[in-house]
This record gives structure tokens, C-alpha cells and sequence, in this order.
């Protein structure tokens, strides 16, 4: 993979980067990935595996300042450089000249056999870097802190080797071992975009024959699986079955290597080490519905959530006949009847309104099914005490009512509200859900209806209203 400073705030995700490059007269060429990057654009590279090439898994690095802002988690490192003559390193960030900016490293994964006392991984080169942080990470080989690296924050990290040029003691909330650890380490990263699929890595300290897996956080019940060897990707898996909620067996033992055109393979990883990939299967030609992420949300009490918009297909079903169904966590917080779903074909809408008075936060799980296969995805919804809102009173309260919203074609915001005739409303509005300000003031009429236009919406990159019922003064003649 290749990455230039004119692809400006790309993502990397979940790619498997392998044999690339060749072999030249002074030594391997080709990395799994060679990327630069400018302030003030961001690079998020996560969860990718890089194995086996000629040079390093990841090289980020230039003559000058070319390394700015790179976001790395959930990669997996190992065996680069293992088919070439030599071996140079794992992973380098840093430019020659100039401070890289901002590198955020967490929970990567490194692993090698073939030496590099000095510098597998190196994180700033010869420029340095600023502001970076470096957390949890597991670094099995050497790694080269830069000179020059400043205001550099450095914790959780697990290192079983050399680090060049770190004074640990300025550094003590990491782990420094001497020798193996006694304990396997076994993490399963699920995939952001595929349903179903994760990374699972393993060091085998213990030198298990088997390790039992738990995947419940990226399988359903009644799902069909493969497990893949990323040393052997397209090879026969290593492990298949239908999904019970038990734990799965990987084999760390006689796991295949796959072999390169025009050299001989590298060594296997296992059994001290793996990286597997777990799939679904489908049955026939039926596939996974898609359903985009949901952000969590937050809300004030009495206050209902603006409109969430999530994504959804099926390869093989049409939208009308897919099937839509919600569970709530705290349905004294959160009912059913409270959730609703909105759109039509690919683009959805979900909006909750929380029970009259209640505060608390709810798990809300939203699935979509063809009838034989489903998604789900997950959020938070936290309903916070509400800030100058007038206190419930004795009389019908806005409950009662709804709020329309359109845009008209000044791209002036247009509601609409039927609450009681005759009674007052302050009319408010946000653009965070936390401070508010209020609008206007209206009397309903003797339909109950109110109507408000604000004018200045389009200045607001997000725009919330809300509605309260004025208190009832009462007039002693």
C-alpha cells in the first residue's frame, strides 16, 4: 500500500499485507506499506496485518517533515523481511528532518525471530517526534526511541526486549520484562465494517497444542465460521463450524506456510505466536445484511434524541422485506414503544424519546434480519438532568404533543408543535444538547398548534430544539 501527502485524511482498514517487494543487489525492497502524511490531515491506520515483506511492514518516513498525525491500533506486525537475504525491521515512523507530529500508537502487535537488536520497531528515526502517545502496545523485539522525541507519552506498553535510548525510569507505567512471560495473550479485534469477521492474535508462552478463543463479542448463535491462518490465508482453514456460544479450539500446531513466487517460504510464527482471521460463512448465495455503526447518544431528560442516520443493505434482499427489531437495556428509561425507526431503503433514521422525568443511560441494540441471517449493532443512549426546564406541573404536559421539522428552501428551519390550547411554550434551542437558548415564547391556539421558523439555522453546523411548557401563574383578583 501506498500513501502520498495528497491522500489527506484516508484510512487504512483491515487489510492483510504480504510478500510485496523483491529482493535487489543490496537488499529487500518493498514494504506492506510506505505512507506520508502532512499536518493538519490524519491518517488512521487499524487493524491491518503486515507479514513477510521484503523490507518493513510499515515504513512512515521521508527526507523532510512528512510523518504528521498518523493514528496506528490494532495492527499486527510480524515476520517482515523474513524472504529476503536480510532482515531490517518491523515498523518505522519518523521523517530524517523534522518532528513528526501528533503519532498516536495503540495496542499494535510485533513479533519476530530474526534479530534487529537495536531497532525493529522505531518510533521517531532521526527528526523526532512531538506530542505523541504510545500505549499499550505488546513490542516482543527491540525498539528505538528517537533522541528527539518530545512531550512524548508512554504507558501500558509491554516491552520484552531492548529500547534504545529510553531512560525507563522517566517512563514507569509500562512493562519492562527481562524473560518470557509466563502468561498467553490472546486478543480478539473485532471488525468495524464486516459483521463477523475479527483478527485474533496469540502469543503462546505456554506453548499450548490449542487455545480456546471466546468470539461471542463478533458471532451470533446459529452462524456458520471459518478461521483462516494469515501465514496461509488461501489456504484450506483451520478451523469451521457453526456457532454454539461456546469457546473455539485454534490449532497451534502444523499450521501451514504459504509459499511466495520465486523464493522459498518464510518460517511458521506458531506454535509461539499466530494471527488468525475469523469469517462467516453463508449458506448458498445468502449474505449478512449490512448495517452501518450508530454513535452514542446523549440527551437531556424530557428531551427526545435528534434523528440518527444508519445504513443498511442486503445483496440478496430487497429493503421492503428486511426485518427491523430493538431490545432496550432499561425500558424504564428507554421503552419500546419510545424507539422509533425512521427512512426507507438504504438510509434509516432511529429517534428516542427517554420516559417523562427519568435519567440514566440504556444499551440499545438495533437488528436488522433477512429472515434467515442478522446484524446487530449497539449504542448508548445517556439521558442527563435537564437544564432550565420548567418543573412539571399539574396541567396535561407536553408529552402529549410532537415536533415536525423541515428545511425550507431559505434553509430556514420551519417546526411545528401541537401541545394545549391556550397554553404557553418557550420555544429553545442548541447546538451541542448542553446550553441552550431560548427562542420565543409562543401561546398555542385553539387547535393547540404552534409554529416557529429560525431564520439563522444554516449558520449552525448542528442545529437542536426543544419545546417546554411555561409555568401557570395564577392571578388573585
Amino acid at each position: 500500500i501506498g500513501l502520498n501527502t495528497n491522500g489527506v485524511n484516508a484510512e487504512i482498514y483491515g487489510n492483510i499485507c504480504y510478500y510485496n517487494g523483491w529482493q535487489g543487489c543490496d537488499r529487500g525492497h518493498g514494504h506492506g506499506i510506505y505512507a506520508q502524511n502532512v499536518d493538519p490531515s490524519v491518517v488512521k491506520i487499524d487493524e491491518n496485518i503486515f507479514y513477510g515483506n521484503y523490507a518493513l511492514g510499515i515504513q512512515i518516513t521521508g527526507n523532510d517533515s512528512v510523518s504528521d498525525n498518523f493514528q496506528l491500533e490494532g495492527n499486527v506486525i510480524f515476520f517482515n523481511g523474513s524472504i529476503a537475504r536480510e532482515h531490517q525491521a518491523n515498523f518505522l515512523l519518523g521523517s530524517f528532518e523534522g518532528k513528526a507530529k501528533n503519532p498516536l500508537l495503540i495496542r499494535n502487535f510485533i513479533y519476530d525471530t530474526q534479530g534487529s537488536t537495536d531497532s525493529d520497531a522505531n518510533i521517531g528515526y532521526a527528526g523526532g517526534s512531538i506530542g505523541g502517545v504510545v500505549s499499550d502496545n505488546y513490542f516482543q523485539t527491540s525498539v528505538h526511541f528517537s533522541e528527539h522525541n518530545d512531550s512524548l507519552t508512554l504507558q501500558n506498553n509491554i516491552f520484552l526486549s531492548n529500547t534504545v535510548h529510553l531512560v525507563t525510569e522517566d517512563f514507569p507505567d509500562n512493562f519492562y520484562l527481562a524473560g518470557v512471560p509466563q502468561s498467553n495473550l490472546v486478543e480478539v479485534r473485532t471488525n468495524k465494517y464486516e459483521p463477523g469477521r475479527a483478527n485474533i492474535i496469540v502469543y503462546n508462552w505456554e506453548h499450548a497444542t490449542t487455545l480456546a478463543v471466546d468470539v461471542s463479542s463478533c458471532l451470533q448463535v446459529g452462524m456458520s465460521f471459518e478461521v483462516r491462518n494469515a501465514q496461509d490465508f488461501f489456504g484450506a482453514p483451520v478451523l469451521t463450524g457453526t456457532y454454539n456460544g461456546d469457546l473455539l479450539n485454534l490449532p497451534m500446531t502444523g499450521l501451514a506456510v504459504a509459499k511466495p513466487k520465486g523464493t522459498n517460504s518464510p518460517p511458521a510464527a506458531a506454535p509461539n505466536f499466530g494471527t488468525f482471521i475469523l469469517l462467516p460463512v453463508v449458506a448458498g448465495n445468502n449474505s449478512l445484511p449490512y448495517m452501518s455503526f450508530i454513535d452514542d447518544m446523549i440527551t437531556e431528560q424530557n428531551v427526545s434524541t435528534a434523528p440518527a442516520y444508519f445504513a443498511v443493505w442486503d445483496a440478496e434482499t430487497s429493503f421492503d422485506y428486511l426485518i427491523f427489531s430493538v431490545q432496550s437495556s432499561n425500558p424504564t428509561l428507554i421503552s419500546h414503544p419510545n424507539i422509533v425507526l425512521g427512512g426507507n431503503e438504504f438510509a434509516r433514521t432511529i429517534t428516542i424519546a427517554p420516559t417523562r422525568n427519568e435519567i440514566g443511560t440504556a444499551i440499545i441494540t438495533l437488528t436488522v434480519s433477512d429472515g434467515i441471517l442478522a446484524t446487530s449493532a449497539s449504542f448508548s443512549v445517556t439521558v442527563n438532568p435537564g437544564t432550565d426546564m420548567p418543573p412539571p406541573g399539574s396541567r396535561t404536559n407536553i408529552e402529549k404533543g410532537m415536533i415536525s421539522l423541515r428545511i425550507q428552501s431559505d434553509r430556514s428551519a420551519f417546526l411545528e408543535f401541537r401541545g394545549n390550547s391556550g397554553d404557553a411554550y418557550k420555544i429553545q434551542a442548541s447546538d451541542n444538547l448542553t446550553d441552550w437558548s431560548d427562542m420565543a415564547t409562543l401561546t398555542a391556539d385553539c387547535g393547540g398548534l404552534l409554529e416557529f421558523t429560525d431564520a439563522d439555522a444554516s449558520l449552525h453546523s448542528a442545529r437542536y430544539y426543544r419545546v417546554a411548557l411555561m409555568p401557570q401563574i395564577e392571578v388573585t383578583p
